[in-house]
């Protein structure tokens, strides 16, 4: 099954706490086992790739009843079940959800009104008899989500500027590429060959001072329907051949049939393919043709630093 909902952590939680301790990292067995989730919902991770899903509803969940008084945080990251929490499960919910922690928790109610402060969509979201399910996120799976979807938004407008390039501009741009990707070293160069006479080939990085290790390049600037085909990938393989290459770069704007791919990957040379996707992905990685938004916000997301209050003791 799919990961459920934010909100759907809240009752397993509370209930393994009223039999043990809760820690997040010693209850993900046990949370993934109650929702039978597969290895690969255990191992999904939010957007920027530094936690699972699952550990991030798990850990908002234990806060969020925390917040209500449900839960009582003992230790570093140690959830205990308080009289409170005893009494919510014993009314025998069969959902716990926020709308629920705001009726049976003033505190969380205060907490919550001023987290939605100044945010009309929210509010009316909080007038919703249909509320508690609209609520499908924490706070860090919003603000990722957030940021993923501006990204590829960017990733977008980079593709659609890289669109508009001449074919020999659009060379230049791998050729900046590749440097901003840090093929070159510290000792080597990347050089532009493309235009009549190029060998088929349209650049060719050396990857050392005596030009011994080269990788040669072929840019293909195509609408992204137009996909290359085996005759276009035989083409660089042969190149390659009569360079007596070893590796070779193929980027194109539009994508690559799985008979080009094929023949990539069986071919006596090492080839890597970027095709537009990741020529997107990898262009806003290395900033190239983007820069950090003038006056724009830096969200740094902190956490506690247990081993600080722990070593007070010993200073």
């Amino acid at each position: 099954m799919a990961i459920p909902d934010f909100q759907s952590f809240l009752l397993p939680a509370l209930q393994f706490a009223a039999t043990r301790d809760v820690r997040v990292r010693d209850s993900l067995d046990s949370i993934s086992e109650k929702f039978n989730l597969t290895e690969e919902d255990r191992n999904a991770l939010l957007p920027s790739g530094k936690r699972t899903v699952v550990a991030s509803r798990l850990s908002w969940a234990l806060y969020y009843l925390a917040r209500a008084g449900m839960l009582e945080n003992t230790t570093r990251g140690v959830y205990s079940i308080t009289p409170k929490g005893r009494a919510l499960l014993e009314r025998g919910f069969g959902r716990i959800t926020a709308k629920i922690l705001r009726k049976e928790s003033a505190e969380f109610a205060a907490y919550h009104q001023g987290k939605q402060s100044g945010s009309i969509e929210l509010s009316k979201m909080d007038e919703s008899e249909d509320f508690a399910e609209a609520m499908v996120e924490n706070p860090e799976e919003t603000l990722d989500r957030a940021y993923g979807l501006l990204c590829d938004a960017l990733k977008e407008q980079l593709l659609q500027r890289v669109d508009a390039l001449t074919p020999v501009e659009f060379e230049h741009l791998i050729i900046a590429l590749v440097r901003g990707l840090g093929y070159c070293g510290e000792r080597g160069s990347v050089k532009h060959i493309g235009g009549p006479g190029d060998g088929g080939v349209d650049g060719v990085v050396f990857q050392d001072r005596l030009e011994l290790e080269r990788v040669y390049l072929q840019a293909k600037k195509y609408q992204p329907d137009h996909k290359i085909d085996t005759g276009t990938m035989n083409a660089f393989v042969g190149a390659l051949a009569v360079k007596k290459a070893q590796k070779g770069v193929f980027v194109t704007t539009s994508f690559f049939t799985p008979s080009a791919e094929a023949i990539a990957h069986d071919s006596p040379y090492r080839i890597a393919l970027i095709d537009r996707n990741k020529l997107g992905d990898l262009m806003f990685d290395c900033d190239i043709g983007i820069q950090a938004k003038q006056d724009s916000k830096a969200y740094v997301l902190k956490e506690i630093d247990g081993d600080f209050f722990d070593d007070l003791g010993e200073r």
